[in-house]
């Protein structure tokens, strides 16, 4: 997801669940690699002249093709990570009935504080005054010690001026399109992983946005560890 246009979805969003649902095996991104999924082991440092690459293994041994009797219906799913771990324990449709419950993780963004940052907030309106202002999450230290992720759902659109910018939660970072560019890909809401700390800084180009925080959820990857 590091760019709104026709390669969007090329690195899963960083996200374990994902690359064991799609049996990734290998990571080669460039150095350094600050968003490796979990599971994902250092294996080796690749140098070609200038240029640097990490080479990461897959150590989660999850069976990505394999038989169910598990089926989930997608109305039970109220969350990106409620689709994630459904789809880990077994199938979700809506074309045969359901014989599983699912509990939704729970909403924390009740829990958190936000607070914007070199920016001014009206409602879901956000004026961006400086290059990399926008909002600060604290999360409680009781969440950052469960959790080893957090998934950020949430509403994030340029509204003016016409720019080329970009959409970074700490160390993730998406390169956006300007508005009127043939090939962009606007999707929202997005879900942003990003790993467990005390403040999760959403950063942005000057300018103004129509923003809208939808959800936080912790991931403990118990549910992918239960079904390797």
């Amino acid at each position: 997801m590091e760019y709104d246009s026709n390669s969007t979805y090329r690195l899963l969003g960083d996200r374990a669940n994902l690359y064991a649902l799609w049996n990734v095996s290998d990571r080669i991104k460039s150095t350094p690699d600050s968003l490796t999924p979990y599971g994902m082991k250092h294996v080796q440092h690749i140098k070609e002249g200038s240029t640097e690459w990490d080479h990461s293994v897959n150590t989660i041994d999850y069976p990505s093709a394999h038989l169910t009797s598990k089926v989930y219906h997608p109305n039970q799913l109220k969350s990106p990570l409620d689709r994630e771990q459904a789809m880990l324990q077994g199938i979700v449709t809506h074309q045969i009935p359901s014989n599983q419950t699912f509990q939704p993780n729970p909403n924390l963004l009740s829990k958190t504080t936000i607070a914007p940052r070199r920016s001014h907030q009206i409602n879901n309106k956000l004026n961006v005054l400086e290059k990399d202002g926008g909002l600060d999450i604290k999360i409680p230290k009781s969440l950052q010690n469960r959790y080893k992720d957090f998934y950020v759902e949430m509403d994030i659109e340029l509204l003016s001026p016409n720019q080329a910018h970009y959409l970074e939660v700490n160390d993730f970072h998406q390169r956006r399109t300007k508005l009127d560019y043939a090939y962009r890909r606007f999707v929202s809401p997005v879900t942003v992983r990003v790993p467990s700390e005390e403040t999760l800084q959403i950063k942005l180009k000057k300018g103004t946005y129509r923003v809208n925080i939808k959800g936080i959820y912790g991931e403990d990857y118990q549910t992918l560890n239960h079904a390797s």
